[in-house]
């Protein structure tokens, strides 16, 4: 990828997360649980979840769920960190470039991005901690 394909997919990003905050503050909207309907689908008795995205296995939901309930005891910014590097797989430097307020010098993002991986290496550690504490996350993840 060139540096201008990532400026641009960094920029991109940046403008999706303040368009999503926009939306979440002039809505009022609070954490909300999308509806799940659960239906028997073969005749072992083995049910099968259907969800917006189509039909998902129970496991694979339960999962869901469970990621949901540990990110749901972490703050906003904590989380956003946390899925820009491992749901997104994104770089430090790419992440201190979005989550920033202003253009950067490039020692200023070396430094924020050293920052950034100090926290989520924090984080990580934070949240293994909460999985192993609590039996049922411990169980959905496989842990």
């Amino acid at each position: 990828m060139s540096p201008i394909e990532k400026d641009f997919k960094n920029w991109l990003y940046k403008v999706a997360i303040w368009k999503i905050s926009d939306f979440r503050r002039a809505s009022g909207a609070g954490k909300r649980i999308p509806h799940v309907k659960i239906v028997p689908i073969d005749e072992a008795g083995r049910s099968k979840v259907i969800s917006r995205g189509g039909i998902d296995t129970l496991e694979a939901d339960e999962k869901r769920f469970a990621w949901n309930l540990l990110f749901e005891k972490i703050p906003r910014e904590e989380r956003q960190l946390i899925v820009l590097r491992y749901f997104e797989g994104q770089n430090y430097q790419e992440i201190a470039t979005i989550i920033s307020k202003k253009k950067l010098t490039r020692d200023e993002l070396l430094k924020l991005a050293t920052i950034i991986r100090k926290r989520v290496s924090r984080l990580h550690e934070k949240l293994r901690k909460m999985i192993l504490n609590e039996p049922l996350l411990r169980e959905a993840l496989e842990i």
